[in-house]
């Protein structure tokens, strides 16, 4: 396990409720019968937890603007972390009503995916590998999602891993670290329940072709298939969801590896160039003047670091 100091984000969501019900949801929206709101108390206990925190703090849902306090949000990323600090993920909801609030809290740290071309895929990460791997200590090592996504925050605690925080939500587990000062400085050793009870219930190191948006059928293993069935998914329930029963051996799995890269979720059109840039979110104007930042930033590497001192020295004013 990566240490999650290392991290370069920790995410704190804030909803999983979404306008979206994407195949493969890595937040397994749709199979919620009630979505949560995490109270605006507890969403400030979670940016406090993370103030010392070196990488990015994130907002993330579900999408973030269902959240009906999420303007309240902005005003306590505004004052507790660095400008350079904040991040936010979006589908685009929302998108008109608060452009405004979201450039001057979170800038060009925005990750936006309307998830508008059907042909996106997601990784399934319902595929439990203890159910269709022969050998599941062939895949033991290091996980993609631990290396380069993020540790959350949601309701029922503090996560090493954004798909362990969401299952424990959907499956009804025991609940993360407390929301405290400090707890992302904890070695690996403080999350070793959380990985006993998640990581082989989790598909993300089984190298198996994901579904396309326009499929709308989340692919699971059986044990998770009896597991949404006790918890009475919606999605279940409408029949969008294929179970995997048989299992891979090691061979066939080295094969299916070739090319394997599930944290591309970008679809064809995209791939093709098509879509909205995020240099164009905030208008041609914003778009110019961040490209020009880009280009000096990367012919003079002192210019970033004057950058953030300018932008930390603002915050400190009460101007960012």
């Amino acid at each position: 396990m990566k240490p999650l100091r290392e991290k370069d984000l920790i995410q704190i969501e804030v909803t999983n409720a979404c306008h979206n019900e994407c195949t493969n949801c890595s937040r397994f929206v749709g199979h919620y019968k009630k979505p949560y709101f995490m109270d605006i108390h507890m969403v400030e206990q979670a940016i406090l937890s993370l103030q010392d925190f070196p990488g990015y703090v994130g907002i993330m849902g579900g999408e973030p603007t269902l959240h009906p306090q999420f303007v309240e949000i902005c005003h306590l990323m505004k004052r507790h972390i660095s400008p350079e600090k904040r991040h936010l993920m979006t589908a685009g909801y929302h998108w008109d009503k608060y452009k405004g609030i979201i450039k001057r809290t979170f800038g060009e740290n925005v990750d936006y995916n309307d998830h508008n071309d059907t042909t996106q895929k997601h990784h399934p990460m319902l595929l439990s590998i203890s159910d269709i791997v022969e050998n599941p200590e062939c895949l033991e090592t290091s996980c993609w999602v631990d290396r380069i996504w993020s540790a959350s925050i949601n309701p029922k605690g503090c996560f090493f891993c954004e798909i362990a925080a969401a299952m424990d939500v959907l499956f009804d587990g025991p609940g993360g670290l407390p929301i405290e000062k400090g707890w992302w400085e904890k070695g690996p050793e403080a999350f070793i329940e959380q990985q006993k009870r998640s990581c082989h219930q989790c598909g993300a190191n089984v190298p198996f072709l994901p579904a396309r948006l326009e499929d709308e059928q989340d692919v699971v293993s059986e044990s998770n298939f009896q597991r949404l069935l006790a918890a009475d998914s919606p999605k279940l329930r409408k029949g969008k969801v294929t179970m995997v029963r048989r299992k891979f051996g090691q061979s066939e799995l080295a094969g299916m590896a070739e090319g394997w890269q599930p944290w591309k979720h970008l679809g064809v059109k995209e791939e093709e160039g098509a879509g909205k840039s995020r240099l164009e979110m905030y208008g041609p104007f914003y778009g110019w003047r961040l490209k020009m930042k880009m280009r000096i930033r990367a012919k003079f590497w002192t210019f970033r670091r004057l950058e953030v001192q300018m932008d930390r020295l603002l915050w400190k004013l009460g101007l960012r």
